[in-house]
């Protein structure tokens, strides 16, 4: 259990960003669908834009 609590609080802001993108998926989807259909790599990009 303190192991998981240590987890959580060494991790904040990776697990507050994927929440965010999982409310925004749930929430506007056709945004991500443009996104995906323009042929951009979506995932790439938001990889080097969160990672230092």
């Amino acid at each position: 259990m303190n192991t998981l609590k240590t987890y959580f609080k060494g991790n904040k802001k990776t697990i507050y960003m994927v929440l965010i993108i999982v409310g925004l998926l749930t929430i506007y989807p056709p945004i991500f669908q443009t996104i995906y259909q323009a042929g951009r790599d979506f995932g790439r990009s938001f990889v080097n834009a969160v990672l230092p």
